[in-house]
């Protein structure tokens, strides 16, 4: 997954202070491609300021939901359910029903609401005018309860452990003796070029500590200059980044449910597959005219569209050919080095090929993390042999994952993921003790 490409742009208009409106080109950071954020990553850099001031207050937290859990949890509801109900009652907040054709709703929350709907469990969105928040509530019981993103993270729900953290869920995998990358967290390029020739060796990968989508994480890194200019690229966006091994492989994604493995799939690079007679781009065209597919940030679709934007044009090159390329009959030809929905990508459905080892595996790597719902990303070269007969590795953990990938496959059976996790919302203690680590 490299950090090439030339810059895209995008256009911003703003009064010029004259009669006439003159335009501001805003360049967009290849090294975030396929997802839009500006060059200068604004945002980032506050994000990490305000990281090092409260950085010391982590280590409380983490010790007072270890010896004062009720208490925690309290405070935690206190404010931040309080601060929510209070602008409910001022007006700031309203609750709307969830359309399906809102694109402001990503389809994550689209499909908790279509199985709550079916169930009887209401679900809203609480939005501020026309935008959204990603808080929303839901109805169990006769009990209103507040959850940000997915139903499992209500307001009472206050994790001990940070399983976004890349770096701690290496190590908490390691002291478990569970498959997982060699490697470690650096703040430095040379200490971790260092650390490459002395005992990790290339090809290696290097990606900011934190994060998703795989932003700024550059892959299969075979010289020392290369190294030293993807730590240049992860630390745009962070101080620490994480060097490990680069596996090849398939990328999988299971969801697991109150300690059940109830769906995997297998992301597959945005590709198109040869017929002989079309070009590379008339192809691409044709898979895009798939309904299920929507434009690229529209957040009410799993599936979308494919661009052939610069960083394609390379991954093209690479395959020596190109957009007016004609490939033959069953040849399949890549787009994009990501295994990104928003660039394009396929999901395939492998539930029902998981190997029994690799099922019990999973749920050994899902009991270190605190939350009843979880999405593990591994890499293996086939999920229906076992991990120990292949060369496997965790990547890593997401408390909030996008469960609509599992609704739409492109291939294999669609798994009703939102269904299971609001049947463990109902039947623990009909939402009454959601279990909070």
């Amino acid at each position: 997954m490299g950090g090439g490409g030339n810059q895209a742009v995008g256009l911003k208009a703003r009064p010029s202070g004259r009669r006439n409106m003159s335009k501001t080109i805003t360049p967009m950071c290849p090294h975030c491609d396929p997802c839009p954020s500006p060059a200068g990553h604004g945002s980032d850099r506050i994000e990490r300021f305000v990281g090092r001031l409260v950085a010391p207050l982590g280590g409380l937290a983490e010790l007072a939901q270890r010896r004062f859990p009720r208490l925690v949890v309290a405070v935690n509801e206190i404010f931040l359910g309080g601060l929510v109900r209070l602008s409910l009652a001022l007006g700031i907040l309203r609750e709307t029903e969830i359309r399906d054709d809102d694109a402001g709703i990503s389809n994550r929350a689209r499909v908790v609401a279509q199985e709550g709907r079916r169930i009887g469990v209401p679900i809203r969105a609480l939005k501020r005018g026309e935008r959204g928040t990603n808080i929303f509530s839901m109805e169990i019981g006769g009990s209103k309860r507040l959850f940000e993103g997915l139903p499992h993270l209500t307001f009472e729900h206050v994790p001990a452990v940070d399983i976004d953290d890349k770096g701690l869920f290496k190590r908490r995998l390691r002291e478990a003796g569970l498959p997982c990358p060699r490697g470690g967290v650096f703040r430095d390029g040379p200490t971790a070029l260092r650390y490459v020739r002395e005992e990790l060796g290339f090809p290696a990968v290097v990606k900011p500590k934190s994060g998703s989508l795989s932003r700024h994480t550059v892959c299969d890194i075979r010289t020392e200059d290369g190294l030293l200019e993807a730590v240049r690229i992860a630390q745009i966006i962070g101080d620490e980044f994480v060097v490990e091994e680069h596996i090849d492989g398939d990328v999988y994604r299971v969801a697991v449910v109150d300690g059940e493995v109830v769906a995997a799939c297998r992301r597959e690079r945005p590709n198109v597959v040869g017929n002989g007679r079309l070009t590379v781009g008339q192809l691409v065209d044709l898979k895009n005219l798939d309904p299920l597919r929507g434009p690229a940030q529209q957040r009410n679709y799993t599936l979308h569209k494919i661009i052939i934007s610069p960083r394609s044009a390379a991954v093209l090159a690479d395959q020596g050919v190109g957009p007016d390329s004609v490939p033959v009959a069953g040849e399949k030809i890549y787009l994009h080095d990501k295994v990104i929905l928003a660039a394009g990508a396929d999901i395939h459905d492998v539930t029902d090929d998981i190997h029994p080892e690799n099922l019990a595996m999973f749920k050994r790597v899902s009991e270190l993390c605190p939350s009843p719902l979880v999405g593990l990303d591994f890499i293996m070269e086939d999920i229906s042999r076992p991990h120990h007969a292949q060369k496997c590795v965790v990547l890593e953990a997401n408390s909030a994952p996008y469960i609509d990938m599992h609704h739409y496959p492109v291939t294999g059976k669609a798994r009703n993921v939102a269904g299971r996790i609001l049947e463990y919302c109902v039947t623990s203690r009909r939402g009454d003790r959601l279990r909070s680590g």
